[in-house]
């Protein structure tokens, strides 16, 4: 296994045959973790359905967790099992707190043997970043019970939050947490009630290799609950994250034009940005400066701050109605 160096000649058995450390450290690894996946058995089983279709069971105590997202490892710390959580992706720093947890590797490549070694009783996966045959893996290699969230709808966070709840024994704090959600999205949907959707373009890169926020998606929703019409519905394109184009980008000419921003961007230096770039002036959203900047993390990771990326995309898109009330 990647990592380790092979033994010199004069490393041998009792038999005199050489052994491979990296194989005896693999096999000791696994029979570690399966010791502890066998180990705090409980009287009754917990199983929940993952976004995958899968039934993901626990025949113990959860004690110690592995999250390989960011928003699964904010969904862990916000329900209250935080302190479960013995590793984690390396992109996972919110809250601050989670910027302690001993990091497995990129969600995409995950140290299998850093995994190992944490001897998690469960592991929490979100597909939409990780392929379903690393999913596949983990269980099968690491012989622990992996549960997968791949929300396409604002809703199916909500219910991800849930029953990941459920699972590690935190049901009432995922209920009341996504209650306080509903609570708040029910809020905004009352000030814009009865106003018509504003046709928006929400940015996820910038050109040369412009990338807007597709259709279909828990974003997507998030906009339409907002009260926006995304313009790339008119793309028909079935990519999460369309390329588009310019000209094509002048076509769909969104009234307002949002950047999805990584840091802190404020309004003013989003619009700035934006009036630079060539031929972008000549866009509604520009020449009326309807410029704005979201904080990326409230958009894109599918985790209870998705409710702050739909009020602020509210508070833009309808001004007015935020404006009439207090």
């Amino acid at each position: 296994m990647a990592g380790h160096q092979m033994p010199s000649e004069s490393e041998y058995d009792g038999g005199g045959q050489i052994m491979k450390r990296s194989s005896i450290t693999s096999i000791a690894l696994m029979w570690l973790l399966f010791a502890t996946c066998l180990g705090d058995t409980m009287g009754s089983t917990i199983s929940v359905k993952d976004d995958l279709g899968r039934i993901v069971s626990l025949h113990k105590i959860t004690k110690r967790i592995v999250s390989l997202a960011p928003s699964t490892t904010e969904i862990l710390f916000a329900i209250g099992a935080g302190k479960l959580v013995v590793g984690a992706d390396e992109w996972s720093d919110y809250p601050p707190e989670a910027r302690q947890i001993p990091r497995v590797g990129p969600y995409m490549r995950p140290n299998i043997e850093k995994i190992a070694m944490l001897r998690p009783d469960l592991i929490v996966v979100a597909s939409n970043v990780i392929p379903k045959n690393i999913v596949t893996d983990l269980e099968q290699r690491l012989r622990c019970p992996v549960f997968v969230t791949a929300p396409r709808t604002v809703a199916t966070i909500f219910s991800g939050i849930e029953r990941i709840g459920k699972l590690v024994g935190k049901a009432k704090r995922a209920q009341r947490l996504v209650a306080q959600l509903r609570k708040r999205i029910n809020k905004v949907k009352q000030r814009i009630r009865g106003r018509k959707p504003v046709p928006v373009f929400v940015e996820v890169a910038p050109p040369p290799s412009l990338m807007g926020v597709g259709v279909g998606n828990f974003i997507d929703d998030a906009i339409r609950i907002a009260g926006g019409e995304n313009v790339l519905k008119r793309l028909h394109s079935r990519s999460d994250f369309p390329l588009v184009s310019l000209e094509r980008l002048m076509l769909l000419n969104p009234r307002i034009y949002v950047i999805a921003a990584h840091g802190s961007m404020g309004r003013e230096q989003a619009l700035s940005q934006v009036r630079k770039r060539i031929g972008f002036n000549q866009l509604s959203a520009v020449r009326n400066d309807r410029v704005y900047a979201v904080n990326a993390d409230y958009l894109f990771r599918p985790g209870p701050r998705i409710v702050l990326g739909i009020i602020e995309l509210a508070r833009i898109l309808h001004p007015d109605a935020f404006a009439q009330r207090k």
